[in-house]
């Protein structure tokens, strides 16, 4: 069996976290850019998504009055809290609620293989939640989460297998 370098997440990958703006606001829902909850993925053991469509828009002003943050497409998104370990790829720039932490690959990394070895890994990701009201996985913890990182060909042939 082959052994790859093991690397912190935050040596293959940008970390965004969510944010919701107010609902309470009309001002800041139903415009044109894309926001992705928990609820818009399959449970975890269905697999991972491609997500190309939500239900919820907010508009500039949603964006501009929270912490939103617009991910790029091929963002690995994964659920880290409630249920945790929901995992799709962004297939266009879109927003994520605070129960993301949302994955920008690097160059080293390509985005499905990402999204696998999230998915592979969700249960053993979702023991480090912190016993709170809710499980959640923090972001500092993921940081420091270590993923083997093949070379990028053989990424690609390990996702295609999928």
């Amino acid at each position: 069996m082959k052994r790859w370098p093991t690397k912190p997440l935050e040596e293959i990958a940008d970390l965004y976290g969510g944010s919701t703006p107010s609902r309470d606001s009309p001002a800041f829902w139903g415009g044109d850019i894309y926001g992705v909850t928990p609820t818009d993925l399959p449970m975890p053991d269905e697999g991972i998504s491609v997500v190309s469509k939500t239900k919820d828009r907010i508009t500039q002003a949603g964006l501009d009055n929270s912490s939103a943050t617009v991910v790029p497409k091929g963002t690995v998104l994964f659920s880290s809290r409630a249920t945790i370990g929901k995992v799709a790829v962004a297939d266009m720039p879109l927003t994520t609620n605070q129960g993301f932490a949302n994955f920008v690959p690097y160059s080293e990394v390509s985005s499905r293989f990402l999204a696998y070895a999230l998915w592979f890994h969700r249960e053993d990701i979702a023991r480090l939640s912190g016993s709170t009201t809710f499980k959640e996985v923090s972001r500092s913890t993921l940081r420091k989460y270590h993923l083997p990182v093949p070379p990028l060909a053989e990424q690609e042939r390990i996702v295609k297998l999928r």
